[in-house]
Parts: C-alpha cells; structure tokens; sequence
C-alpha cells in the first residue's frame, strides 16, 4: 500500500489554498466525524490533486468527509462535492457532503494513468465558506503483477512425444513466432496436455501461440497443430488449424476456475508440429 501523500510527483491547483499533507487546511490533524487520521490531505474547494498512475495500482481508498475543525460555526454552511477523476473521466462522485459525515471509498484504478482528486463548492450560489474538504488516509493499493504461468511449481503434464521446455522452444531454441522472439512461455509438442492449477487466483490467461520458426525450411508445409483450452474440464478455446506463419492472441476468463488445460493437438501426421505458448501469463485477481 502507499499513501497518496508520500507521493513527490504530485500535482495539483486550488482556488484558495493549496491542500495540505497529512493535516488539515487549517494545519490541525485531520478529524473527519470524530475519527483522526494520520495520512491524508486536507483540501479547500475548489480543488484538484492529480496523481500519476501509470497503471502501477489497482485500487484507491479513502475516508472523504468536512474536517470537525469548521464545527460550530460551519455547521450549517459547509458543503461540498468530492470527485475522482481516472484518465480525466469521472469515476466517483459524492454526491452532497456536510459536516459530521463521512462516507468510505474504495475504487478500482487497475491500468489507470493518471488519477485526479477533485472538491467542488456545494454551498449556496456557490459559497465556499468553511468548504475544509479531508481525503482522510488516502492510499492506492500496489498491482498485483502477472505470473508466468511456466513459473508456476506444481504443473503437471502429459505428452506422447517430448516434455514442454519453459521459455525455450522444443528443440531449446528461443521462442520464435513469425519471425517474432518471445521471452517467455514453453515450447511444446503434440499431442501434449500441460495441466497448470489455478485456485481460483487469476482472473484471466494471455498468450501468443503459433508453431515455431525453428521448423523452417523442412517443416514449412507439414506443420499443422491445434490449440485449446480447457478450464475445469471444459473446453473454452479452439484455435483451428495452425500452420507454421500463423499467429494468434488470446485473452481467456478464467475467473473462480480451479484448474486449466493448455493442449496442443495434431491436426496432419504429427511431424514438425513445434507449438509455442508464448509471453503465457495469468493476470492475477485484483
């Protein structure tokens, strides 16, 4: 997790004062409905923080609320609207907020850019009047990175020809699809059933897949294998016939599943058929 406000490449822009880190604008700790909170920015309306993303985050939480500070004399008078804003589209809107309220906030930025936190004046012709608006303990959750589903320790396989190779071709080539390199992924062979356990952990499979370019020249018109997927024992992908040039991507749901299937099938006599799951990866669940 990293507070928002241990941040150094914020920007922002106010109409009356600049927010201030981990205190309120009135320099006293932050206290939203009787709650203080450590980290956070107190903020004057109208006002607007922006914060890079650049899709390193997948969540954003905070406390919003009208710091206690303006009690009593702002009981009646404060009002305002808190907005969040991902790449300058509103994803979050408050809706009317006065003193000894607080609401939770809690949003999804996964593969956000940019985020903007922004207060608006709700008093009355626009009165900005102890408008003293808090984004109490403001933190963005850290992205989970994707696996290398060839990473992963437990797989278990079948094969009628060879054993799969991680992040090599068969022959322990680099991964090479129309004339494309791949870091990772594995080499396979047909017929062969790469049994990869999932938990229920991931939310979705990407890869590219094709025959690799190492079977060139001898192989270039006999190569000819199908690709699937299977997810808890169903099958949810069929490639077709793929001969050697061919390249496909694919992005598989496969959320709340327990168990995948990455197969590799013959579709002529079975020779030359050097398959590739290249770049493989399970996005994780947020």
């Amino acid at each position: 997790m990293t507070y928002v406000s241990d941040m150094t490449s914020l920007t922002q822009q106010s109409s009356y004062l600049p927010a201030k880190i981990d205190k309120s604008i009135d320099n006293h700790p932050i206290t939203v409905n009787g709650k203080v909170y450590p980290k956070g920015f107190g903020a004057h309306a109208r006002s607007e923080i922006t914060v890079p993303l650049e899709g390193k985050y997948a969540r954003f939480t905070s406390v919003i609320g009208i710091d206690d500070e303006v009690l009593p004399g702002g009981a009646l008078i404060a009002n305002v609207i808190f907005k969040v804003l991902l790449n300058n589209v509103e994803a979050y809107n408050s809706g009317s907020m006065r003193p000894g309220a607080s609401k939770s906030i809690n949003i999804n930025v996964a593969g956000q850019q940019s985020m903007k936190l922004v207060v608006e004046p709700n008093g009355i012709n626009g009165n900005v009047d102890y408008a003293h608006a808090d984004w109490a303990n403001a933190m963005l959750e850290d992205a989970k990175p994707n696996l290398n589903v060839f990473q992963i320790p437990s797989l278990s396989q079948t094969a009628t020809y060879r054993d799969f190779v991680a992040n090599l071709s068969i022959d322990n080539n680099p991964i090479t699809i129309g004339n494309r390199v791949f870091e990772y992924g594995a080499g396979a062979h047909i017929d062969s059933v790469i049994t990869v356990p999932i938990k229920g952990k991931f939310s979705s499979l990407k890869s590219i897949i094709g025959i690799d370019d190492e079977i060139l020249p001898g192989g270039a018109s006999i190569a000819n294998a199908i690709f699937k997927v299977k997810l808890d024992g169903a099958e949810v992908y069929s490639s077709g016939a793929m001969t050697l040039g061919m390249v496909k991507a694919i992005s598989l749901s496969v959320a709340n599943k327990q168990t995948m299937e990455l197969i590799a099938v013959r579709n002529n006599n079975g020779d030359y058929d050097h398959t590739d799951w290249a770049n493989a990866v399970l996005v994780r669940s947020q």
